[in-house]
């Protein structure tokens, strides 16, 4: 059986790499390997993505923001590390164009090649999506339409257990349900996870309630020490239901 190599590109900033992470997901559910085109500034989070088999860093002229010089010697270091991908997914932003990517895979020998597109691409792309910028659609929901144009459904997410803090933000920013344990110490119906399904647990009426406190002013941290393994394993089989 031929093995099926996808690659997923994004020559970008670190935080446009890691609202990728459920394009490439979808991706590396449905391929055997999946190999990442990266910028130098996107490289360590590429690296951070599950699914990603293999990263390339290349500065894409046309993208980076302190661009090379457009040199026959810098378009042959990404030909040379390219891999032999039969097929491709290209994300960009609403001001980035996939073509000029588009004809150095072409060339490479990239058989299929999923983009989004305003301009003609002519023979470039395979499967040319179109988007309607005027709608400002979010990154996390732009960069998996172009993986399922391409045939690659999004995988089935997983379920985050964290505390009120960042990550609990960046999984609802990627439509992961959320077990949010939860001090009171700012106001849940603010700062609860936005957009999907979650559960709050930790008494939302405790004496640190709305201190906007960083560092628990009382003893014990009793608003969350009544939270047992077996309230936490419950919430998580709801969301999962």
């Amino acid at each position: 059986m031929v093995s099926r190599t996808v690659l997923v590109a994004r020559p970008d900033s670190a935080i446009d790499v890691l609202l990728a992470g459920p394009a490439v997901r979808a991706v590396s559910a449905h391929a055997d390997r999946v190999v990442f085109l990266a910028g130098p500034r996107g490289r360590a989070a590429a690296e951070l993505l599950p699914g990603v088999d293999r990263v390339i860093e290349w500065r894409a002229p046309w993208i980076d923001a302190d661009p090379p010089p457009v040199t026959g010697e810098h378009v042959a270091r990404l030909m040379d590390a390219l891999p032999d991908a039969g097929e491709a997914v290209i994300l960009t932003s609403f001001h980035q164009s996939a073509l000029p990517l588009a004809l150095l895979l072409r060339l490479r020998g990239v058989g299929r090649i999923t983009a989004i597109s305003e301009d003609y691409p002519g023979s470039l792309l395979d499967v040319r999506v179109r988007i309607d910028e005027t709608r400002h659609l979010p990154e996390a929901e732009r960069m998996p339409a172009v993986a399922a144009a391409a045939g690659f459904e999004p995988a089935d997410g997983g379920a985050l257990v964290a505390g009120n803090t960042g990550p609990a933000h960046l999984a609802a920013a990627v439509g992961t349900p959320v077990v949010s344990l939860f001090a009171p110490v700012v106001p849940a119906g603010r700062w609860a996870p936005y957009g999907v399904p979650y559960v709050l647990l930790g008494d939302q009426e405790g004496p640190c309630k709305d201190t906007r406190a960083q560092t628990c002013p009382i003893d014990g941290h009793p608003c969350l020490t009544g939270v047992t393994a077996e309230q936490v394993v419950k919430a998580v089989r709801e969301l999962i239901r």
